[in-house]
């Protein structure tokens, strides 16, 4: 029987699927960091990218006001109240805390694991938490079953990208919804294309799935 339900946010929840770029975009800042990845690891460039924010005087009030707009996917607002009623819900993602907590605050999820950006009593980009990188995640849904005294076997993992793989391996039910990664689409029991709609059917149907084990694409 599922407990728990750990949703990613971008292209899972919301309409961006990548609140980074929707920051670095809409404030004109360099987006060099993120092809950087590649080759020093998430946590170095990203510290790098914080230098760069700091440097360019950042502040989270011009954070606050290019980030307010995001979209909730067609279905989640509607579905959520349903499915907080049967189950634990928490955010794991690696999207900043001025957009996750934002998305928690409209669907009343206070679970939230996500990087966070830290500001100075100015208000300027000051530091930054790194609490979910490329491939932690499984361990973030680790401590929310741990937090609820549930097996990891009893959580419920929905995410769309490859950083979603590691918890898609530890969760009981791992749920690809219009995956952008082929890894993520591998490594899903099963696949969802459309709104949201599909994955609230989806874990309805969870109990048949459990027992045939089998990849289903619906």
């Amino acid at each position: 029987m599922f407990k728990g339900i750990a949703f990613d946010l971008d292209g899972t929840l919301i309409e961006w699927t990548n609140s980074w770029d929707v920051i670095r975009n809409r404030l004109g800042l360099s987006s060099e960091y993120k092809r950087l990845i590649r080759t020093m690891g998430y946590r170095e460039a990203k510290l790098l990218e914080l230098e760069h924010w700091k440097e360019r005087g950042v502040t989270e009030s011009e954070i606050g006001r290019v980030v307010g707009d995001f979209e909730l996917r067609v279905g989640v607002k509607e579905l959520m109240p349903e499915l907080k009623k049967r189950y634990a819900i928490a955010l794991i993602t690696g999207a900043p805390n001025v957009v996750a907590e934002k998305v928690g605050e409209s669907l009343g999820l206070s679970e939230i694991y996500c990087n966070r950006i830290l500001f100075d009593e100015e208000g300027r980009v000051k530091n930054f938490v790194l609490e979910v990188d490329e491939d932690n995640k499984g361990d973030r849904l680790r401590e929310f079953a741990e937090k609820h005294r549930i097996r990891t076997g009893e959580v419920i993992a929905v995410g769309d990208a490859g950083n979603d793989v590691s918890m898609f391996r530890v969760a009981g039910l791992s749920i690809a919804t219009n995956p952008k990664s082929p890894g993520a689409a591998r490594a899903a029991k099963v696949i969802v294309n459309g709104e949201f709609g599909s994955v609230y059917d989806a874990i309805t149907k969870m109990t048949e799935t459990e027992r045939t084990g089998k990849q289903q694409i619906l």
